[in-house]
């Protein structure tokens, strides 16, 4: 639930800034996943083309939920799109690290991905968990 001493528009900002990086994500992954493996420093395959775009769209369908969510009233429809958006940042932070700790990623970018996606984690469970 969001708390009460919460502004509504902090939470706006929040929806309004995650649909923006989810919708950059998103279509990188979708329109030029080789770019996006690159710059990820992960080797490109046709299967690991084929499973970025399909992670692509998935991202795109959080994106669009946390966009259609700026504007509903503090209720039910919010809080689910901050739960769903917490758990996304839960598990994706762990995918991260994982990736971070293994040398999957390019160190630098994967740093800065699993920085902000523990940022947006730590966000989130404030609004989940107040």
């Amino acid at each position: 639930m969001i708390p009460a001493r919460t502004s509504t528009k902090s939470v706006t900002a929040i929806l309004t800034l995650t649909a923006a990086v989810l919708l950059i994500l998103a279509s990188g992954l979708v329109m030029v996943p080789n770019v996006m493996g690159a710059l990820y420093g992960t080797a490109v395959s046709p299967s690991g083309t084929s499973a970025a775009r399909t992670a692509g769209a998935a991202i795109f369908s959080l994106c669009t939920l946390a966009w259609l969510s700026r504007k509903q009233e503090v209720g039910a429809v919010r809080t689910l799109a901050i739960q769903v958006l917490f758990v996304w940042f839960v598990l994706k932070s762990i995918v991260a690290y994982l990736a971070v700790a293994n040398g999957v990623f390019n160190p630098f970018v994967g740093q800065a991905v699993l920085f902000f996606d523990v940022l947006l984690t730590i966000i989130y469970g404030y609004y989940f968990f107040s």
